[in-house]
């Protein structure tokens, strides 16, 4: 068996006890995880591993991204965002 490590984590939003998305407001959604994330640190939350966070169109044409260490965090663009860009 290979020596296995985590490489990162995906930074999820979750408003409630569920563990699913169950907001409608996807761009809510993103500004609200990479709030808690500035909040607490990436290097913190992830333990000095990468951060994958689920971005919307919106968030990554307004730059927010760029608020978040570029060595741990990973943009993860969702589908629906994909969709728009193509």
């Amino acid at each position: 068996m290979a020596d296995e490590k985590v490489f990162g984590y995906e930074l999820l939003f979750r408003d409630g006890v569920e563990d699913y998305f169950r907001a409608t407001d996807a761009d809510a959604a993103s500004r609200q995880t990479l709030d808690t994330t500035l909040q607490v640190g990436l290097e913190v939350l992830c333990n000095g591993r990468r951060g994958f966070v689920n971005c919307t169109r919106e968030v990554l044409l307004k730059d927010y991204m760029t608020l978040l260490p570029s060595s741990l965090a990973v943009v993860e663009c969702s589908s629906r965002c994909r969709r728009m860009i193509s």
